[in-house]
């Protein structure tokens, strides 16, 4: 990842200095933390709040019930793993050593990241303004460090809904890819509000090939990730938590008892999401699109 580094703020070279990286032409200096070199100023993150104060001060606790929401989730995701495996076959028949940007990657553990090969994920450069394990390029999407065309996959996974000025981050996207190159997106469309720290949009599948396209995308496919009874059961636990303002109330009502409650609803996906109609009501959509050449 070293010799693909820019400076964010005028895409200058950057010199190793003690500590950090120093853009020559115009002396910003960026830290290296155990190894990750850091972008993004400091304020990011928002404060803790009761799963992460859960976590610190009863980890086992905590621990259980993330691995009981993780399988009571209501959503049943039909087409992640098949769409990052081809995605990945593609990317490697046509460069057998390819640069992949996991842009907003937090951990790196959505659904389908662990079909992917570990050579694939060894190619992997997992952006991030949050500190954590699986980051190994902390910085914002909307100035993206890395230099012009040097990009052969682009994955967004959850992000676009959460950053304000999504056409500054789309358009850094076809900046470091090179022509060719695949940007994959997945975006809510009948979600609640989930800030991480903001929640600013819902997109259609069409809406998002429009975006795209306006930044010299080609949509080469778009279509349901989840459909209508996992976003029946989304908002079906939103319902039973909007009941209480206490968090820990609104922890359990929701992600607990709602998970519980909604479980079975998500494997009717297995046959729902493949009808026409299920764009309607779709939890959530994806979009691959193709940086004109």
């Amino acid at each position: 990842m070293r010799p693909l580094l820019v400076c964010p703020g005028c895409r200058g070279p950057l010199a190793d200095v003690t500590g950090g990286l120093r853009c020559e032409p115009c002396g910003a200096v960026y830290p290296v933390v155990s190894g990750v070199p850091h972008f993004a100023g400091g304020g990011v993150e928002s404060g803790p709040g009761f799963k992460e104060r859960l976590a610190a001060r009863a980890p086992s606790i905590y621990r259980a019930a993330r691995l009981g929401a993780r399988v009571l989730f209501p959503v049943w995701n039909t087409r992640s793993v098949k769409n990052l495996r081809r995605l990945e076959g593609e990317v490697f028949a046509e460069n057998r050593s390819p640069v992949v940007l996991n842009a907003g990657s937090g951990d790196a553990s959505g659904p389908g990241m662990s079909a992917l090969s570990g050579r694939f994920r060894a190619r992997m450069i997992n952006l991030d303004t949050a500190v954590l394990p699986a980051v190994n390029l902390r910085a914002d999407v909307g100035g993206i460090p890395l230099a012009d065309g040097c990009v052969d996959l682009v994955l967004a996974k959850a992000l676009l809904e959460h950053v304000p000025g999504p056409d500054a981050v789309i358009g850094e996207f076809a900046r470091v890819l090179r022509p060719g190159g695949r940007v994959y997106v997945e975006m809510p469309w009948l979600e609640g509000y989930h800030g991480y720290p903001g929640d600013y949009r819902r997109w259609t599948a069409e809406e998002t090939s429009r975006v795209f396209a306006g930044h010299g995308f080609a949509e080469a496919e778009t279509g349901i990730v989840a459909g209508p009874a996992s976003a029946a059961g989304l908002f079906f636990r939103e319902f039973l938590g909007s009941f209480f303002d206490n968090p820990a109330l609104k922890f359990l009502s929701k992600d607990v008892i709602g998970s519980v409650l909604v479980f079975l609803w998500r494997f009717l996906d297995i046959y729902l999401a493949r009808k026409k109609s299920a764009r309607v009501l779709a939890a959530v959509v994806y979009y691959i699109g193709v940086k004109g050449k």
